[in-house]
């Protein structure tokens, strides 16, 4: 496939109606991120990445296709290591928010034990401990448990994906790899920003807040 996207489809000129009737092909993910990098028709990576993450909910298949279309940009040499695993974690944490987590058996278990251990204190269905005063021990257990393996089963996307180096960060260095994720998504928040507020000069203030939040 050429990487410089000549060979992918000419867009139309309503974007919105772009992929109205079709899931983005690795062609058009990969045009995408090229029209971000040259901030071409006002497309940044905010807004791709925002767009990837939704077009991949409930879509394994689409969420692959954009992980490999990153890797393919990070080959061509036009994405760092930082900027392609920002966008792909953003793209594997949209993407999972929509997945159907109780379908795990393992949450499923944890779900069930979480819910046991509430009736047992006279909770209701509705209710849990983080309204009340006391909290025994084991539900700090079970949402330790809960919270790992919801971290196993993104690490398994990314793993099946081959970002074997950013799974091992992840699990070695969670600090080091937050503070390099965050300082590229600051960056490309504020480039958003600045597009934004040069092509629609009043959203200044929401794009301002956008940039710092």
């Amino acid at each position: 496939m050429d990487l410089d996207g000549s060979d992918a489809p000419i867009p139309p000129d309503d974007d919105e109606d772009e992929f109205a009737d079709h899931d983005p092909t690795l062609a058009d993910c990969v045009r995408l991120w090229h029209q971000a990098i040259e901030w071409f028709k006002h497309d940044t990576l905010y807004g791709v990445v925002e767009f990837a993450g939704i077009s991949s909910q409930e879509k394994p298949v689409q969420r692959a296709t954009w992980i490999e279309s990153v890797q393919r940009v990070r080959e061509a040499g036009l994405f760092d290591i930082d900027t392609s695993w920002y966008l792909i974690w953003s793209v594997v944490e949209t993407a999972y928010e929509a997945e159907d987590v109780f379908e795990d058996p393992i949450i499923g278990s944890i779900s069930d034990r979480m819910t046991a251990l509430c009736r047992a204190h006279g909770l209701d269905d509705c209710d849990d401990f983080t309204t009340t005063s006391y909290k025994p021990p084991e539900w700090d257990a079970l949402l330790q448990a809960w919270e790992e393996r919801e971290a196993q089963l993104k690490y398994d996307m990314l793993e099946e994906a081959g970002e074997h180096a950013m799974v091992a960060m992840l699990r070695g260095q969670p600090a080091e790899f937050e503070r390099r994720r965050a300082a590229v998504e600051v960056r490309v928040r504020r480039d958003f920003a600045a597009e934004r507020e040069r092509w629609m000069p009043l959203d200044a203030a929401w794009t301002k807040r956008l940039a710092l939040d």
